[in-house]
């Protein structure tokens, strides 16, 4: 499931190759990785008459950033049986300033008045009041504080949280004030991308360092992932896609190819290592299929993992991330290698004309070659064939026809059932050979 998520988010980036440069460094905005306001103390109070005030602390923000919201889930008959999961009374309570108020009905929690309540958010704390006539005129109930920040991504809303307690409720009782600590630092946030280098050396590896100074260590939660996009080929094939584990510390290499992901096959190809929060990924160049210039986009990922607040049905979902460039879309970060590869070349299937040769009848056998380091069609060089019959070698002529590497000859009247071929192409020092095969009737 890990893997699976980076591959469908950063699938979608758009490739796009001006302006590369044989090493480079990109910045991304800091702050932008979804981090959910991070509760660090609630307190309960009865200190005004006929009233009960709640005050929620935020260690992370003066004022509560766009799309989040503070909830309150008050279990007022300390019934955990009745209402919905145990609460008969919730309140959410918006960046916007916007109040809602939910109550039990016996049914289901339905929108209600609030009327005799009164809330506000300043210099970091929420401060909520209500007559305790609007609490039931309870004398002890149950509290669970959320705070949740969402974010609009391309694979849809994911929503990043913080709960006080982590588990289970807190309890006030009537008369006095009641403090409960929450832990700093345990509310969800991406590793927030802020920089991203690239560089390659002679013997063939490319690094890759992404800075994500919101953890020092990477924890066992998140995902760091590198998608390349290699220049020229289809959008929907041909990627790589590189992700930092941070459970396992490993990395995993995907490739995709024909609409189809899979493990590389070369093992050992990609090692990666996070410190003081810096991600440092290096791979081998191989994995990019002789490709000398790529498109890079970048995704990290907040994941609920194992004993969460969510609880253990929304394990692996996504919870936060951070991408670059923004919101996966439009340009990717173009990177040519300093140290380009020797040229390869790739062949498509040798076809004839007419699909059988006939004696004594002109027949062309053709293939399209492909320049890997472009993946444009190779349209100059050299065209060698070699053709036999019962073991006897025809006359065949090679050149470039409207793209394709073509061999022309003439059957002989009396030629065996079957003929052998051989194409060779030469092109910029690079060699490739294909062979085929047809029966003669």
């Amino acid at each position: 499931m890990l893997g699976v998520l980076g591959v469908i988010l950063l699938a979608g980036l758009v490739l796009a190759n001006a302006g590369a440069w044989p090493s480079a460094s990109y910045a991304d905005p800091a702050g932008d990785a979804n981090e959910a306001p991070d509760i660090s103390s609630v307190t309960v109070d009865d200190a005004i008459p006929g009233a009960v005030t709640v005050r929620v602390e935020v260690a992370n923000f003066e004022k509560l950033p766009s799309d989040s919201r503070i909830i309150l889930e008050l279990d007022l008959d300390r019934d955990a049986t009745t209402g919905v999961a145990g609460d008969e009374l919730v309140i959410r309570y918006w960046d916007d300033g916007l109040l809602e108020v939910l109550r039990w009905d016996g049914i289901r929690l339905s929108p209600s008045s609030a009327d005799g309540m009164s809330v506000s958010f300043a210099a970091g704390t929420l401060s909520f009041s209500a007559q305790r006539t609007v609490l039931a005129n309870a004398i002890s109930f149950g509290l669970i504080v959320v705070s949740a920040r969402t974010q609009q991504v391309g694979i849809g809303r994911v929503t990043g949280t913080d709960y006080a307690p982590a588990s289970g409720r807190s309890t006030y009782a009537l008369p006095g004030q009641v403090s409960f600590a929450d832990p700093t630092g345990d509310h969800d946030a991406a590793p927030d991308i802020t920089s991203i280098s690239v560089s390659d050396t002679p013997s063939g590896m490319i690094e890759v360092r992404v800075a994500t100074p919101n953890y020092a260590t990477l924890p066992p939660d998140k995902i760091i992932g590198v998608g390349f996009d290699l220049e020229g080929r289809p959008a929907t094939a041909d990627d790589v896609f590189v992700a930092y584990l941070g459970g396992t510390g490993t990395v995993q290499v995907d490739i995709e190819e024909n609409e189809i992901l899979a493990p590389s096959e070369r093992p050992n190809t990609a090692s990666g290592s996070y410190e003081a929060g810096v991600l440092t990924l290096s791979m081998d160049r191989r994995e990019l299929d002789g490709a000398s210039l790529v498109g890079l986009g970048l995704v990290s990922f907040d994941l609920v993992g194992r004993g969460e607040s969510e609880g253990q049905a929304f394990e692996g979902d996504v919870e936060a991330l951070d991408s670059a460039p923004d919101d996966l879309t439009g340009t990717l970060l173009s990177y040519r290698l300093a140290n380009r590869p020797p040229l390869q070349l790739r062949a498509t299937k040798v076809l004839g004309s007419p699909a059988r040769p006939r004696a004594g009848k002109p027949f062309t056998y053709s293939i399209v070659v492909r320049r890997l380091d472009t993946y444009r069609v190779l349209r100059s060089g050299s065209v060698t064939c070699s053709v036999f019959s019962s073991g006897a070698r025809l006359p065949a002529a090679g050149r470039f026809v409207r793209g394709r590497a073509e061999c022309s000859l003439l059957v002989p009247p009396r030629a065996s059932s079957t003929l052998r071929g051989t194409v060779t192409i030469r092109a910029a020092g690079a060699v490739i050979r294909s062979s085929f095969r047809a029966t003669v009737r």
